[in-house]
């Protein structure tokens, strides 16, 4: 759409071992958990003592007030709670957005220039910073890192020129001068301000041919592995390597050069599985190892991710794609593209998702009314329930979407055992189906 856009990554410093128990508490009770999970959430906060060791040195045992502990599987989502209400006002910014991974933070912004996206992007920074300073968190100064990207092979003059520095304001310290970088990595994942993906593969390629080296060193002097164990370390280390990050930028469209970078790693990991000599002709080796080239290992990767996209619930932030136009200042009357690319297979319409209810929450219940589940339905189990609650009247509902239509619900009504009514209803969703059935048989 021709906008620039402004990104700041920062990092919590010590995020684990500065969570109040009192702030999370209530933070847990603002969001709808019961009394008893705080309680015990709060016992685990506060009820643990620890101890320092150094070589033959062990100090005494000590109770925090404050924090989580490191190693626990716990403490991330803890802290992936406490950090609600700051994403929940992330939701009301028009032009800026926030993410939050752990204790790893991007803050986003754009707008028409450079020094448009600079304002919009220092604004939200100062926003952020403050509200970590009011819940006594403090953002990491060295692992702060500054980028502005723009459309490649484009340079208008009417955007501007791209700052040298930006001045961000800092709770604690003297206001914090960054310069723009021309690289960074989050998550592992390498971005370059016009979004070319060549240093992201030259990396893992890198990483693979370093890694296949040391497993070199692993193996016998005399034989080394043997190739059932190189092809167990070749899929189960060297390929996720080479694959990481996939999601991000592999399209299956004009990318032969990225392509042949990852290729080429795979063809020296694939000559040294074989023992092979470098004249041997690559597709030769891939057929002796039974090892597909790089780019249809990544096509059946994205096919799984289409996949696992389609189970995710409407809810889920990947979704729901349109909640990202207010930071990217795009039009309401353009179309967004799809997440994944065509070579995903990605149905245009999404199978229903049924979540399951809450443990906490009760069936609802009526004492004219029994709700029998007879899954999977059958005759033989239908006249048995019937058998134990006997009763004149019945309603039987039935969801299948096995029919041709998805979202199909049967209802039936017998008096005696004998059928008065039956029906169907269709609607936009499961729930709803089932809803107007049950309201038709009432």
């Amino acid at each position: 759409m021709g906008m620039v856009g402004a990104i700041l990554l920062f990092d919590i410093s010590r995020f684990f071992d500065h969570l109040d128990p009192s702030l999370t508490l209530c933070t847990l009770t603002h969001l709808g958990v019961d009394g008893t999970m705080c309680r015990w959430i709060h016992s685990f906060m506060t009820s643990r003592s620890v101890f320092l060791s150094f070589n033959d040195y062990s100090s005494s045992s000590f109770s925090p007030e404050i924090g989580t502990p490191q190693g626990s599987p716990l403490s991330p989502i803890l802290s992936a709670f406490f950090t609600t209400l700051l994403l929940h006002k992330a939701t009301q910014w028009e032009g800026e957005d926030l993410s939050l991974y752990i204790d790893d933070g991007t803050i986003y912004a754009s707008g028409p220039t450079y020094h448009v996206a600079a304002v919009h992007l220092t604004c939200t920074v100062s926003k952020v910073f403050t509200w970590l300073q009011s819940y006594s968190l403090i953002p990491d100064v060295d692992k702060t890192e500054l980028m502005f990207f723009h459309p490649p092979g484009c340079r208008s003059p009417h955007r501007g020129a791209i700052p040298s520095s930006l001045s961000i304001p800092h709770p604690h310290n003297t206001p914090l001068v960054l310069c723009p970088s021309s690289s960074l990595c989050y998550l592992g994942i390498f971005f370059t301000p016009s979004l070319s993906w060549d240093l992201h593969t030259k990396t893992l390629a890198n990483r693979a041919r370093s890694t296949l080296l040391s497993l070199g060193v692993l193996g016998n002097s005399i034989r080394g592995f043997s190739l059932m164990r190189w092809r167990t370390l070749f899929h189960s280390i060297l390929l996720p390597i080479l694959t990481y990050g996939f999601q991000v930028w592999f399209t299956d469209k004009n990318q032969s050069s990225l392509h042949h970078i990852l290729q080429v790693a795979q063809n020296d990991a694939c000559r040294k599985m074989g023992g092979v000599f470098h004249t041997i002709p690559i597709h030769m080796t891939e057929k002796l190892l039974s090892i597909p080239p790089i780019r249809y290992h990544l096509r059946h990767l994205m096919q799984g991710a289409g996949a696992r996209l389609t189970r995710l619930p409407p809810s889920c932030a990947l979704c729901s794609l349109h909640l990202t136009t207010k930071s990217t200042s795009v039009p309401h009357f353009f179309t967004l593209p799809p997440l994944l690319p065509p070579c995903a297979e990605v149905p245009s319409s999404m199978p229903p998702v049924m979540l399951p209810p809450h443990p906490v929450l009760h069936l609802w219940s009526h004492r004219c009314m029994v709700f029998l589940s007879l899954t999977p339905y059958s005759k033989a189990m239908a006249k048995c329930a019937l058998a134990t609650k006997p009763s004149p009247l019945y309603i039987f509902l039935r969801s299948d979407p096995s029919f041709s239509h998805p979202y199909i619900t049967l209802f039936k009504i017998t008096h005696n055992q004998k059928t008065v009514l039956s029906n169907f209803c269709l609607h936009s969703s499961p729930i709803l189906t089932a809803l107007s059935a049950f309201t038709s048989g009432i």
